[in-house]
């Protein structure tokens, strides 16, 4: 059985972090086959960490093994990962634009749609952080180490007072906020506050309030599987049920009820369902 567990990140990281995670499990039995897992866009960078076998990610026909220790940068359309033996997993899951502080020179455009070790970022000390994290005893030291790799590697005042404000609006509001009213609230132009969220989130706000709002149909339709579709697209902004469904489907290749059918509970709580 695997088994997820999510812990509120400490008070100094909190302004960057939504949320720090396990994912633990024993590798499928002889002749079992590994489940793959839909990962779908929510807003969040993810620092992922290793200590059991690594997953493979797949999209489009593509198939590669992923890193021991990497950022999992913004995506805008959904991907799966298959565990190729046993699972175990340490991970801290960024707010709406959080990584930038952690991101210094490198543009986050550059991380959308892919994955960038770590090494990237701490050449010396990446390959450390992974053994660490194997070698610790339990989760609760491996989210502990997690933490004290994001202190060390923390640059303060490389994020943007006005897209740090504007992506905690978008997170509050779970995107039902049009950009020139988020632009006029930041007291920006549209293409101003478009550029700043390019920099430094590497998709634009209306992308991201568009994930958001899908997201919240996600925590809606876990909450309350049998409701109408229409009422979790009135509860979401949406215009209508036709609009929620074309959104569902660009973000999650399927329709909401198709998902709601055969999702995994890795997939509930890393696609978002957990936020």
């Amino acid at each position: 059985m695997i088994r997820y567990r999510e812990s509120p990140p400490p008070p100094d990281l909190a302004p960057f972090l939504r949320c720090l995670w396990t994912l633990e499990g024993p590798a499928p039995a002889a002749g079992e086959p590994s489940e793959a897992e839909p990962l779908l866009p929510d807003g969040c960078t993810e620092l992922v960490v290793h200590f059991g076998d690594r997953f493979r990610r797949e999209r489009g026909g593509r198939r590669e093994l992923q890193g021991r220790a990497f950022l999992v940068g913004q995506i805008r359309s959904p991907f799966t990962v298959v565990p190729t033996g046993s699972v175990g997993v340490v991970g801290a899951r960024f707010r709406l634009g959080g990584a930038a502080p952690w991101l210094r020179r490198i543009p986050a455009g550059t991380l959308v749609e892919t994955e960038l070790d770590l090494d990237h970022l701490d050449p010396a000390g990446a390959t450390t952080l992974a053994e660490r994290v194997a070698c610790a005893p339990g989760a609760t030291e491996r989210i502990q180490l997690v933490c004290h790799w994001l202190r060390a590697h923390l640059q303060p005042g490389t994020r943007s007072p006005a897209v740090a404000a504007a992506a905690s609006w978008l997170e509050r509001t779970r995107g039902r906020t049009r950009v020139d009213e988020l632009a006029a609230r930041m007291h920006l132009g549209a293409r101003q506050l478009e550029r700043l969220f390019a920099a430094e989130i590497g998709l634009g706000p209306k992308l991201c309030a568009r994930i958001l709002r899908f997201q919240s149909v996600l925590a809606g339709l876990r909450e309350r599987p049998g409701g109408l579709l229409v009422h979790h697209a009135a509860r979401a902004g949406y215009s209508d049920e036709a609009h929620l469904v074309r959104e569902f489907r660009e973000f999650s290749g399927t329709s909401p009820r198709a998902w709601l059918a055969r999702h995994t509970p890795i997939a509930a709580r890393m696609a978002g369902f957990d936020s």
